[in-house]
């Protein structure tokens, strides 16, 4: 089957590509998590085979100081606010508009030409995902980009893009590591390995 090139991730697609329908028995055992990783890596190397060719491991902060300006009824209140997944989401959502624009200025902008990108989140607190490893708690929460290089831009440039949208985000802390990728259904399946809820559908774009 022939996929668009900037399909956005279907979770309803049948169960040769991606489905949960598969494990109707005792669905978060570990035998069941191997079987849907496994899925999730064959339909990603299906999907995106010769489109992606970056990875990236890049660290968000585990919380900062914010203010809330005075109003007419309360005073001005600074305060410490820890991150969640949900401002994890947001600023992935930022960093690829930033990284979108830079690989294709107003195509973007104009055409809605976006890159294609894989997302994962672990570690930190879950409030989305569900049966997480519990050891995953103490690390800070970090994302797992898989992204593709387009033709015009070089290894190098793109390496430069990510370290300068990422880190001018106010959530964002260390890059990692960012290389090229060499083994797609491989890296898919790493991404996933804790559990599929790690995949942050709402910013893949296969």
């Amino acid at each position: 089957m022939k996929h668009s090139h900037h399909r956005k991730l279907d979770t309803t697609i049948n169960a040769k590509s991606f489905s949960l329908s598969l494990l109707t028995h005792n669905p978060h055992s570990n035998a069941a998590k191997k079987v849907l990783t496994n899925a999730w890596s064959e339909y990603v190397s299906e999907v995106g085979k010769n489109d992606f060719h970056i990875r990236a491991d890049l660290t968000f902060r585990r919380g900062m100081m914010v203010s809330v300006a005075a109003s007419a009824a309360t005073p001005s209140v600074r305060y410490y606010k820890s991150i969640s997944e949900e401002i994890a989401y947001q600023t992935i959502s930022s960093f690829m508009n930033r990284m979108n624009y830079h690989a294709y200025k107003n195509a973007y902008k104009r055409n809605g030409k976006t890159l294609r990108v894989l997302s994962s989140i672990e570690g930190g607190k879950k409030d989305l995902r569900e049966n997480i490893k519990s050891s995953d708690d103490d690390k800070n929460l970090h994302a797992h980009i898989l992204l593709q290089q387009p033709s015009h831009l070089s290894f190098q440039n793109m390496h430069d893009a990510i370290v300068k949208h990422w880190c001018v985000l106010p959530w964002c802390d260390v890059v990692h590591q960012i290389e090229p990728l060499h083994n797609l259904r491989g890296s898919a399946g790493y991404n996933a390995k804790s559990s599929t809820d790690s995949i942050d559908l709402r910013n893949t774009h296969l």
